[in-house]
C-alpha cells in the first residue's frame, strides 16, 4: 500500500488567513502576542491598517494578523472521503426532514418516506427549531479547530496559544495532545 492509498481525497487550500481586529485594545493584544509567537519561530505577522494596502479591502479595522500556515478544506469532501471509514453509518445529504419522532428507534419523516435510526446528528443550523429542538433560541457560534505538526517538547512545555481567525481573543484555548507532541485548539 502506498502513501497515496492512505490519504483522503479532499479539496483544500493552505494559503494563509488574516485575523482582523476591530478595536485598538484587541489589536494591541494581538500585536504583542504575534511578536511573542514570532520570537518562538511561529511565522505570524502583524499588520497595522496602513500596512495592509490591497491585501484586505476593508475599513475601520485596528490591525490584522496574518498566519501563512492556515488553510481551509471542503467539509463535504471530507465527509464523503471518510464515508468508507464510517462502517454502518448512513449519511442522507440534502434530505428534508419534516418531523422527528423520538423513541428507542428514532423516526425521521421526509417527503420520500420514513428513515429509522438508533441515533441522529442534528446538522440543521438555524432550522433546528422547526423540528422542535432548541425552540427558545439558538446562539450562533463560530467554531475553529487547530492542529499543529509535531512541536519540540520545550515549546509545548512553555505553552502556546494559537491565534484564531475571528478577531475575538476571549475563549481561545489550545492544549498539548499526549504522546504526539502536537497542539490542538478550539474556540
Amino acid at each position: 500500500m502506498s502513501d497515496d492509498d492512505e490519504q483522503l481525497r479532499v479539496r483544500y487550500r493552505r494559503d494563509g488567513c488574516f485575523m482582523v481586529l476591530t478595536t485598538q485594545a484587541s489589536a494591541e493584544a494581538a500585536h504583542a502576542e504575534t511578536e511573542a509567537l514570532a520570537a518562538r519561530g511561529i511565522p505570524l505577522r502583524f499588520f497595522r491598517p496602513d500596512e495592509l494596502g490591497d491585501r484586505l479591502r476593508t475599513r475601520n479595522i485596528a490591525g490584522a494578523v496574518f498566519d501563512p500556515g492556515e488553510g481551509i478544506l471542503n467539509g463535504v469532501d471530507l465527509i464523503r472521503a471518510m464515508r468508507p471509514l464510517l462502517a454502518g453509518v448512513q449519511i442522507y445529504e440534502g434530505t428534508v426532514v419534516t418531523r422527528v419522532r423520538e423513541g428507542k428507534v428514532i423516526e425521521l419523516a421526509t417527503p420520500g418516506g420514513t428513515i429509522r435510526a438508533n441515533a441522529i446528528v442534528l446538522a440543521t443550523n438555524g432550522y433546528t427549531p422547526r423540528l422542535g429542538y432548541f425552540t427558545t433560541g439558538i446562539l450562533p457560534v463560530i467554531s475553529h479547530v487547530v492542529a499543529t505538526d509535531p512541536l519540540p517538547r520545550d515549546t509545548i512545555e512553555r505553552g502556546l496559544r494559537a491565534p484564531m481567525s475571528t478577531g475575538v481573543p476571549e475563549g481561545s484555548s489550545t492544549r498539548a495532545a499526549p504522546k504526539t507532541n502536537t497542539r490542538t485548539g478550539t474556540r
